[in-house]
Parts: C-alpha cells; sequence; structure tokens
C-alpha cells in the first residue's frame, strides 16, 4: 500500500469513491446531500486538486486509488474570547468497501495527522454524522474524541427534498 498526494488523473477515481458515501449520506438527509453525479463530482475533486488549502491524498492497493482522505486547512482567528491559528480539518474520507478493515482509512487518518504536524496546527478535527457509526468508531480508535455536538432546528424543508 502506497500513500501519495492526489493528482488530476486521480478525479475519476475520486469520484466513484466518493459517490459510496455521498449515496448513504443522501439515503440519510436528502434535503441537505445531493445525490452522487460522477461528471459533477470529477469536476468538483479537480477544482479541489488546485486549491491550496484542500489537501488530497490517496492510498493505493494492489496498482489502483483503493481510498483517499481530504484535508481542509483553515486559520481560526483569534477573538477576545478563544484562541486562533492554523486547524486542519478532516474533511472527507472513503475507502473502496472491498478494501475495508485492511487499515487503508488508519493510513489515510495518520497522514492527515502528519500533514497537522507538518503545518503546526493548533487543533486537528472532524465532523461525523450521528447515523454513521461506523465511522464514529474508527475515528474513536484513530485517537479523535467528541467534544460538542451540532444541533439543528427544524425548519420547514426538513423532510423534504430541495427544490
Amino acid at each position: 500500500m502506497t500513500i501519495r498526494r492526489a493528482t488530476p488523473a486521480d478525479a475519476h477515481a475520486l469520484a466513484k469513491l466518493n459517490s459510496i458515501v455521498q449515496q448513504m449520506h443522501h439515503d440519510v438527509a436528502p434535503e441537505w446531500f445531493k445525490p452522487p453525479e460522477h461528471a459533477a463530482a470529477v469536476d468538483y475533486f479537480r477544482d479541489v486538486l488546485r486549491s491550496d488549502v484542500l489537501h488530497l491524498f490517496v492510498v493505493e492497493a494492489d496498482g489502483a486509488v483503493r481510498g483517499y482522505a481530504m484535508a481542509r486547512l483553515q486559520e481560526a482567528p483569534e477573538t477576545a474570547l478563544t484562541y486562533g491559528g492554523l486547524v486542519v480539518e478532516l474533511d472527507q474520507i472513503s475507502v473502496d468497501p472491498t478494501y475495508r478493515s485492511r487499515g487503508l482509512g488508519r493510513q489515510l487518518i495518520a497522514r492527515v495527522k502528519s500533514l497537522a504536524a507538518e503545518v503546526g496546527s493548533v487543533r486537528l478535527q472532524l465532523t461525523v454524522w450521528e447515523f454513521n457509526s461506523r465511522a464514529r468508531q474508527i475515528f474513536e480508535q484513530a485517537g479523535f474524541a467528541a467534544t460538542m455536538t451540532r444541533m439543528l432546528a427544524e425548519s420547514p424543508r426538513v423532510g423534504r427534498e430541495p427544490g
């Protein structure tokens, strides 16, 4: 297995891996997440690869991309109430289902942790949906701990398809 920075040549593989997670999220929260659309996702990843604040890593196994992780670098401003500094957010991660339980996700998370150390971040964080118990377990095993809960109020759109 090899972990490396993603390149534009990886855009189709990234879109395919993303569709797995995107579909799961769409199934649970269609008011929030669009259904996967391969061409749009390819364009999205090509844009991401041009970004200075988004870092994409892929893991290769058996000659193909089998997983990816995207990290977002954000400068948190210091205020009278909070400290500022560079924050690394593990924004996305996906592993080919046929390659799960082989340590690929752990390796991708370790690479994002290395990035956080390389850039001198003050915090490494992620957001995970309550329904995604498998991801929550993986993140906890990788050393992440829940520190806050985001709560949403009902709105007229909740439970309806956008449009």
